[in-house]
């Protein structure tokens, strides 16, 4: 999900830091297992604030945005065009004046502006060392960028409009297409498949609303009237990763058959926050029965233990 489009050109934007929410949406889901709609959750009027102005002061701090005007015939997800800065400000211009179909994507808006990095805090997610950039889309009606999924916890949080959402169970993506997602492969090369099932969850989201979507559940959006909407995101870290990241403290199974590697590609079960040190250890301990379990050769559990103790401690981005 993490792109480099963000970046402070010129500072961030000056505003309020504070945000009224319940500031308990996390605990308000059934994390990492269904889809939840929590309904006027977050302050619709603080919220207004983000309108077309506001967005034209974020692109002047951001590298630039994404665009996505068509969708694909034969994968069904639009197609995206970068726009670097400072050409991206005056694109937005044009397009908040279009009546035609578009979606701008800006990554990394919580690093210039405060009022969406208050929306992020109050989320209340506890698990910071997996928190992704945040991306504000604007987009009108009729658009939206297809049917797709990705490894993250994600919450959608609506600004201003509305948007129709239909969300999928986590079950109908397969092994296969959940590893590609933890790869991050682009959807134009490998198109997520989509699910001959009724959707679990079909709603419409009005300013205040937020959507929280688990890990690997498609989702499809598309714009009822004139859309601001945020998504936070807090990425999936699979067993594959620590194997990745750790070279010297963990090995891969001999064996690299299918029915092998699959299984690394499990997300890491997350601490309880409400356990505190206890929570920490006991996950710890879960990774690395999960490792071995996974036919994993742990070669320094003393330090790779430690080390996974300060990365779930951390607020820091996962190693890769």
């Amino acid at each position: 999900m993490r792109t480099e489009l963000g970046g402070a050109a010129e500072g961030p934007i000056t505003g309020p830091s504070g945000f009224v929410g319940s500031g308990d949406l996390y605990r308000s889901t059934d994390w990492r297992r269904r889809p939840a709609l929590l309904r006027a959750a977050l302050s619709a009027s603080e919220l207004a604030v983000l309108g077309p102005d506001r967005l034209i002061e974020i692109l002047a701090r951001l590298t630039g945005m994404r665009v996505f005007v068509a969708r694909a015939r034969r994968t069904g997800v639009s197609q995206a065009s970068f726009v670097p800065r400072p050409a991206s400000v005056e694109v937005f211009r044009r397009l908040v004046t279009n009546d035609g179909r578009f979606t701008v994507l800006m990554n990394g808006v919580e690093r210039v502006d405060p009022v969406v990095a208050a929306v992020q805090e109050a989320v209340g997610v506890p698990h910071r060392w997996r928190a992704d950039d945040v991306v504000v889309t604007y987009s009108s009606p009729g658009s939206g960028i297809g049917y797709h999924a990705g490894h993250e916890d994600g919450f959608i949080v609506q600004a201003a409009g509305q948007r129709l959402w239909r969300v999928w169970d986590s079950d109908e993506v397969d092994a296969e297409a959940r590893r590609r997602l933890i790869l991050n492969q682009p959807d134009d090369i490998y198109p997520l498949q989509r699910s001959m099932s009724p959707p679990v969850l079909e709603c419409e989201l009005a300013p205040g609303d937020v959507l929280y979507l688990p890990p690997f559940a498609p989702h499809e959006g598309t714009t009822i009237e004139r859309s601001i909407s945020i998504a936070l995101g807090w990425r999936g870290v699979a067993f594959y990763h620590l194997v990745l990241g750790f070279p010297g403290l963990v090995s891969p199974p001999d064996s690299l058959a299918p029915e092998d590697v699959d299984p690394l590609f499990d997300l890491l079960p997350d601490a309880d926050p409400e356990a505190g040190a206890m929570g920490i250890t006991s996950s710890v301990a879960a990774i690395l029965t999960g490792l071995e379990d996974r036919g994993c050769l742990v070669t320094d559990r003393a330090r790779l233990s430690d080390r996974l103790a300060t990365l779930l401690c951390s607020v820091s981005q996962p190693v890769p």
